[in-house]
């Protein structure tokens, strides 16, 4: 997420230094799948390995796994049917869009930038 300059007149705009910032959320989906988890089954649930897919259909390829997941050879790339094959109590699911949004809306409310103050990187 990056800060840009204000209008004229404001912190930040030209003529005095503007203010940049970086939040680095290695597999941020995946983070929001283990959240989503844990709400719904308890604190073991980051316990148990998970994994975010790009469809929930057998042909899905795995996106992200947890350690839990990686123990049992679930990586990135590998197809859904494959991992569950490796893994039978492999909790996989599709991470919206919609979803990663609201979480990095959430990310933004909690550091106190305005979300038009922000650019992401897709």
């Amino acid at each position: 997420m990056t800060r840009h300059p204000g209008p004229a007149g404001a912190a930040g705009s030209a003529g005095s230094p503007g203010r940049t910032g970086c939040v680095h959320l290695p597999a941020f989906p995946l983070q929001l799948l283990l959240r989503r988890q844990a709400l719904a089954d308890g604190e073991g649930a980051r316990d148990v390995p998970a994994a975010v897919v790009d469809r929930d259909h057998p042909q899905g390829r795995i996106l992200w796994a947890n350690e839990a997941a990686r123990r049992h050879r679930v990586l990135p790339g590998r197809r859904y049917a494959a991992a569950l094959g490796l893994c039978p109590d492999l909790r996989a699911a599709e991470v919206p869009p919609e979803e990663i949004a609201a979480g990095v809306d959430e990310v933004c409310r909690l550091l106190g930038v305005a979300i038009s103050d922000r650019e992401v990187d897709a």
